[in-house]
C-alpha cells in the first residue's frame, strides 16, 4: 500500500482536478489548462496513473475517470447527540452501507451496545446514540470500538485487501488543529484536550502507525463545509467560483467558511463560533440586563415543548446570524446544515423571506441560499475527506511518523 499512497501524494493535484470534473469532460487537454501544466507534463502524469501497477485512473473514450475503490477513507463524526460514521471511496462517494457490511466485509457495526440507531442511519451512514453523563470511558468505548472494526478488517491480511487510508474525526467543539487536540465541549463537560489516541486507544493507533494510516480531527462545522464546498465544486463540474459560509444548527450552533476556494481557520482554528456571538439582551423586570447568545436563543427542535415556537425563532434569529457572517465576510452564499435543519427543511424558504428585513441597497444578491447534500453525515464525510487532505500534505521525503492534521492549508483548484 506504501507505492499507492506514494502515487497518490505525488500526483493529487491530477487526482483531484479528475475528481470536480466527475460530471463533465476530463480530458487531458482540458485538466492540463486546469492544472496550469504542459500537454507533456499531464501526458507524463497520467501515464503514470494509468499504469497496471497501482493503477488509479481509467479511460472511458477520451474522458479520463477515477477507479475509487484503490483506496478507501473513514470518517466519524461527533455530536452532543449522535455520532455518525460514513466510508468515502478515493473518488469521494459514499460506500453504501451494504457493501461495506457484505462486499468489504466489515461487520458488527449494527451492534445495539455501541448504541446503533436504525431510525437514524441511512443507506450511506450509520448512526449511533452519543453516551450521556460525565464520564469520557462512554464515548472512547463507542469510538475506540469503531474505529477497530476497520482498522482490523484493513490489516486482516484476507484475500480481498481492504486499502483503508485516512481515517478523520469530526467533533463538536474547538479543536486545536496544529496539535491535533479536541479541546473542549460545551455540552459535553468531559471532554478537556483530548487527542486522537484518547479517542481511538492503544491498540488502534498502533495499528494505524503500523498500516501507515493518515489521520485527522477537526471541529464539525469545518468538516462539514469542507464537505458541502466539495460538492458544489463537482455540482459545478469544478468551475463554482463563489465563497460560501456554512451554519451548522444541532444542538449548538456553529460555522465556517470557505474564502477564495481556501477554508478560513482564523486564530487558533476559531473562525465561525457564531454560536458565542451574543445578539440579545433583555432587561429583567428586579433590574439589571440579561445577554443572550445565538445558541441561547435557538432552541434545539428535538428539546422544545413545540417545535412550531422552536421554528419560529429559527426564523427570527438564524437571518441575524447571516447578517453577522455578510457584513463581517462579504459571504453572500450560504448553506444551513444539521441535524435540527434536517427535522424542518421547510424552514429554510421562511428564513429567506426573514432575512429581506436585512437587505440594503448595496447587498442586492444578499444571502443566497445554495442546495447542499440534504445528509445528515456530511460533517461524517467532510471528516473522511480531510484525512485525505491530511495524505496530500505529507512530504515523502521528510518519511515523517507524524500522519495526522497535514493539510493546514486547506485549499481547492477550481477548472478552468
Amino acid at each position: 500500500m506504501a507505492l499507492l499512497y506514494e502515487k497518490i501524494i505525488e500526483n493529487h493535484a491530477m487526482i483531484d482536478a479528475v475528481r470536480i470534473r466527475k460530471n463533465a469532460e476530463a480530458t487531458v487537454e482540458l485538466l492540463k489548462d486546469d492544472l496550469g501544466i504542459s500537454r507533456t507534463t499531464a501526458d507524463k502524469i497520467c501515464a503514470a496513473l494509468l499504469d497496471d501497477e497501482h493503477q488509479i485512473l481509467a479511460r472511458t473514450n477520451r474522458k479520463l475517470v477515477l477507479l475509487g475503490t484503490v483506496s478507501y477513507f473513514l470518517g466519524i463524526s461527533i455530536g452532543s447527540k449522535h455520532i455518525r460514521v460514513v466510508l468515502l471511496d478515493l473518488n469521494f462517494e459514499p460506500v453504501p452501507i451494504n457493501w461495506v457490511e457484505q462486499g468489504l466485509g466489515i461487520s458488527g457495526l449494527r451492534d445495539g451496545a455501541l448504541g446503533y440507531l436504525e431510525e437514524e442511519s441511512d443507506t450511506i451512514s450509520l448512526a449511533y446514540q452519543t453516551p450521556c453523563g460525565t464520564e469520557f470511558e462512554g464515548l472512547r468505548t463507542v469510538i475506540s470500538t469503531l474505529t477497530a472494526r476497520f482498522l482490523q478488517r484493513a490489516c486482516s491480511g484476507a484475500q480481498e485487501p481492504f486499502p483503508l487510508m485516512g481515517v478523520g474525526f469530526s467533533v463538536c467543539g474547538p479543536v486545536d488543529y496544529e496539535a491535533g487536540i479536541w479541546r473542549s465541549s460545551p455540552r459535553m463537560k468531559a471532554i478537556q484536550n483530548i487527542t486522537i489516541l484518547d479517542l481511538i486507544g492503544y491498540d488502534n493507533q498502533r495499528m494505524a502507525d503500523e498500516m501507515g494510516i493518515f489521520m485527522s480531527i477537526d471541529h464539525n462545522a469545518k468538516a462539514a463545509v469542507v464537505s458541502e464546498y466539495q460538492n458544489l465544486l463537482e455540482t459545478h463540474s469544478g468551475k463554482y467560483s463563489e465563497d460560501i459560509a456554512l451554519i451548522y444548527i444541532g444542538s449548538g450552533v456553529g460555522s465556517a467558511v470557505v474564502m477564495d476556494h481556501a477554508l478560513l481557520r482564523g486564530s487558533q482554528n476559531l473562525s465561525g463560533e457564531i454560536g458565542h456571538i451574543k445578539i440579545l439582551v433583555e432587561e429583567q423586570p428586579e433590574g439589571g440586563l440579561v445577554t443572550k447568545t445565538v445558541e441561547e436563543c435557538l432552541v434545539p427542535l428535538e428539546e422544545c415543548a413545540d417545535p412550531k415556537e422552536a421554528r419560529e425563532l429559527y426564523v427570527r434569529y438564524i437571518p441575524y446570524v447571516l447578517n453577522i457572517v455578510n457584513c463581517m465576510l462579504g459571504v453572500d452564499r450560504f448553506i444551513l446544515v444539521g441535524h435540527s435543519i434536517a427535522q424542518s427543511k421547510d424552514i429554510i424558504p421562511s428564513i429567506m423571506a426573514e432575512r429581506i428585513k436585512f437587505t440594503v441597497s448595496s447587498t442586492q444578491k444578499y444571502c443566497i441560499a445554495e442546495n447542499g447534500r440534504g445528509e445528515a453525515s456530511t460533517a461524517a464525510i467532510g471528516a473522511a475527506m480531510e484525512a485525505y487532505y491530511s495524505l496530500c500534505g505529507y512530504d515523502i521525503r521528510q518519511n515523517d511518523c507524524n500522519r495526522i492534521n497535514l493539510a493546514r492549508d486547506l485549499r481547492w483548484r477550481t477548472a478552468k
